[in-house]
């Protein structure tokens, strides 16, 4: 079935070869026409004839674009359309010649009109299967690009599914090696602990978009904030601030938690030395800051958290995030989508 552009190229070019084709009969017109000492010109004719040859360009056309000439041998397939093209031809011609003879007086001697007829249409014909082979071409680049796009989503969507396997595990880990902590220490606070860590595993696994809102970011937040409130206390000191305009704004899930757990993981946190840790806007960024004071003895860490993150957001936002780092402040840079 013909796309509507390609409707329109088959109707466009009928109409141009039809009137290209059947333009030297118009030289016949007047009296001093070019031809007009050949032949007559009878307007009757000659809109037969534009019919006629109409007609014909587009049965090229449905001959031509049928799923029957594309076998897998290019040879098979020249030698297919070759004698189809031929025989439609002649067929043509044989019906064209005897209705035309039928209906008008003919003018121009018997053997001088027929292969007049043969060269116009034998010529349609020809710039029709042109026109097939442009539509072919055509047909075949879209084809190639779906293909291509449907690979590229094939391993967009694995390479977030590895990326997701990478995080989920590690997160997991460290959640659970700080439950059995507290559950040494308190166990009443451990229940309450597990209430906020069941709606923080809840949100991690779930199926949701790749893209989430960043007010859907935000409240699933609110537990992991609680969560390390119970592990430092005071020590650790979570700010907010985000306007309500940025909040339908896009980003990918489970993209703040990963930089709050690096932030408490690699920086010393007690009451004398505090982690003031901010999320906020900056143009058309989100920035998660925290003051920096590294560990002394840091624990060797695979950076697993913040490499994923940056990954997904090169995948699903085609656009990277930006790390400001100096002396008193960490900065991660997260860029937000607008909703479609």
């Amino acid at each position: 079935m013909l796309r509507s552009s390609e409707k329109k190229l088959v109707y466009y070019s009928t109409l141009f070869i039809v009137l290209i084709i059947n333009s030297p009969k118009l030289m016949s017109v007047r009296e001093s026409g070019m031809l007009a000492p050949f032949m007559e010109f009878n307007l009757w004719e000659y809109l037969f004839q534009l019919l006629y040859n109409a007609l014909f360009c587009l049965a090229g056309y449905s001959l031509n674009l049928r799923p029957y000439f594309y076998p897998r041998s290019a040879r098979r397939e020249l030698v297919r359309t070759l004698v189809a093209n031929l025989l439609f031809l002649g067929g043509a011609l044989v019906l064209g010649i005897f209705l035309q003879e039928l209906l008008f007086e003919i003018s121009l001697p018997q053997q001088i009109f027929r292969v007049s007829y043969f060269a116009r249409l034998g010529l349609s014909l020809v710039m029709v299967y042109i026109s097939v082979r442009i539509i072919r071409s055509q047909r075949l680049a879209r084809s190639q690009e779906a293909e291509r796009n449907r690979l590229m989503n094939l391993y967009t969507t694995s390479q977030l599914q590895l990326l997701k396997s990478q995080l989920n595990p590690h997160f997991f880990f460290n959640a659970l090696s700080v439950l059995s902590s507290i559950v040494q220490e308190n166990p009443d606070r451990a229940r309450i602990y597990i209430n906020h860590l069941s709606k923080v595993f809840r949100y991690v696994l779930q199926s949701s978009p790749e893209l989430v809102s960043l007010q859907k970011e935000l409240n699933a937040l609110q537990s992991y904030i609680q969560l390390i409130h119970m592990r430092f206390e005071k020590a650790v000191e979570i700010r907010v601030d985000v306007p309500e305009s940025y909040l339908r704004k896009l980003i990918p899930h489970i993209s703040l938690q990963p930089l709050l757990e690096n932030a408490v993981k690699h920086n010393t946190v007690s009451m004398d030395k505090p982690l003031h840790i901010r999320v906020y806007t900056e143009g058309e960024k989100l920035v998660v800051e925290n003051n920096l004071q590294l560990m002394a003895h840091a624990e060797e860490g695979t950076r697993t958290g913040l490499s994923n993150l940056a990954e997904r957001f090169k995948v699903l936002m085609s656009q990277s995030l930006s790390i400001d780092k100096t002396d008193e402040y960490f900065r991660v840079y997260l860029p937000l989508k607008p909703v479609p």
